[in-house]
């Protein structure tokens, strides 16, 4: 997948594998369909020490979100267009991880938890 991250790499390795836990709130709404606009807010909570980049993964537009910098949050709020959503974390430190994709669906709110052991 992706290429040029030195030994600590971990291409392929979904961020589900490695997160402590995701969870998801709604308040309704079925899933987007293709061209229609959603609202979507992604929460991560860094509780590693390594800053990390958030990316959407190229699949999926591979734009840049932002940093969450270690022992904190990021909230990320997209204006959205497409059924599934996937996410790639870049680690300062070196190495990387993608999520696995999932459904999103206008006014979710998903967080993410990069645990302290992670890469």
């Amino acid at each position: 997948m992706f290429a040029g991250f030195g030994r600590r790499n971990r291409r392929g390795l979904p961020l589900i594998a490695v997160i402590a836990a995701s969870a998801c709130s709604t308040t309704g709404g079925p899933p987007g369909e293709q061209g229609e606009r959603t609202e979507v807010v992604i929460v991560v909570r860094n509780d590693n020490f390594n800053q990390a980049t958030v990316y959407l993964s190229p699949d999926y537009g591979a734009r840049r979100l932002g940093i969450v910098r270690g022992k904190s949050e990021a909230r990320f709020k997209l204006d959205w267009y497409m059924p599934e959503i996937q996410l790639r974390i870049r680690f300062l430190a070196g190495g990387e991880v993608l999520s696995q994709p999932w459904t999103v669906g206008s006014g979710e709110v998903w967080t993410f938890i990069i645990p302290a052991s992670c890469c």
